[in-house]
């Protein structure tokens, strides 16, 4: 709106007492992971085989399309192709970009709960090991809730950021990762892939 209502540009540099000049491109964090892990020939010191992750979007990561510049806001790939250089599998599934709830959180808690559990469980159902964001949001919605709807749930499943992901492929230490930030703790299904 900025570039096309020059009014509107003229109320925001006087109040940012500041005149913007649009020369920075903004690029998201996805696409320069997509760029540097999965384009530009990154090698795994550790590859992560063996480990089935649904990347999970989220309802904002992508949209609207007009301003994320998302070419696919509906069936994103570029988590996917970061998993993929980093030598785990990425589950197809379909609810990826679905809203967990997390805008929710405060004023509907059984709302934002029952869209978490929609998404965990289908991912899970997908033969998932872990979940990867990259939504601060979608994280602690998806992770922090599934302590009190384990019992209705009737399972956990770790949920990560996938830079934390990143961290383990480069061979960092296990605790550079910060995995025990986690209210479901990933170091068993990490174990069990042999990759803790």
């Amino acid at each position: 709106e900025y570039r096309d209502d020059g009014a509107l540009a003229v109320r925001v540099d006087d109040w940012m007492r500041y005149e913007y000049r649009d020369t920075v491109d903004v690029e998201s964090a996805l696409d320069l992971l997509e760029r540097r892990v999965a384009g530009d020939g990154f090698e795994p010191r550790r590859p992560l085989a063996g480990l089935k992750v649904a990347c999970y979007y989220g309802c904002l990561l992508t949209r609207p399309a007009r301003i994320t510049g998302a070419p696919d806001p509906e069936n994103p790939r570029s988590m996917e192709r970061i998993v993929r250089a980093l030598g785990a599998q990425p589950v197809e599934w379909s609810r990826k970009t679905d809203c967990c709830g997390g805008s929710l959180s405060v004023p509907q808690v059984e709302r934002a709960k029952e869209l978490t559990a929609r998404v965990l469980q289908d991912a899970k159902a997908r033969g998932a090991d872990l979940v990867a964001v990259a939504c601060p949001l979608c994280q602690v919605n998806l992770d922090e809730r599934q302590p009190e709807m384990a019992g209705d749930l009737g399972f956990t499943i770790p949920v990560v950021y996938v830079t934390q992901l990143l961290t383990l492929a480069a061979g960092l230490p296990l605790a550079a990762a910060a995995l025990e930030l986690s209210a479901v703790d990933p170091k068993p299904v990490l174990a069990r892939a042999g990759h803790a």
